[in-house]
């Protein structure tokens, strides 16, 4: 059992370190521009939260709307906010916040290794104490 609740923590921060690297590697041909916030739109399905809308102008190219699911008014977004924009130049509709995923990301690896740490410390205390 104590196997178990081990490979979760690392399941967490193998995950979240691979999905880390996979976001970079997609990001590494984007341009970065600078976005704006112009409205928080209700989040999808049963989330009630709230989400991002930015608006951003390619260089010369039109202004491009954005709807982002990572973020919310308690990670700080409003609208009127200024935000660094992650595009890709063959496509600016395929855009991102910068550094928003990887906030995520970073977390979920950190929640893995303290889970980890969590669980190896329990098992050294569970065999001392049984010695």
């Amino acid at each position: 059992m104590l196997l178990g609740f081990l490979l979760v923590g690392v399941a967490f921060m193998a995950g979240g370190a691979w999905f880390l690297r996979a976001s970079r590697r997609a990001a590494a041909g984007h341009r970065r521009a600078r976005g704006t916030v112009v409205r928080m739109a209700q989040g999808p399905g049963y989330d009630d939260g709230e989400f991002p809308v930015i608006a951003f102008a390619p260089p010369g190219g039109p202004v491009v709307e954005f709807e982002t699911t990572v973020g919310g008014r308690m990670f700080g977004y409003a609208p009127g906010k200024s935000v660094e924009v992650l595009f890709d130049p063959a496509d600016p509709s395929k855009a991102s916040v910068a550094g928003a995923e990887a906030s995520f990301l970073w977390a979920m690896v950190a929640f893995g290794a303290l889970w980890t740490a969590l669980v190896v410390a329990f098992g050294v205390f569970v065999v001392f104490a049984a010695a």
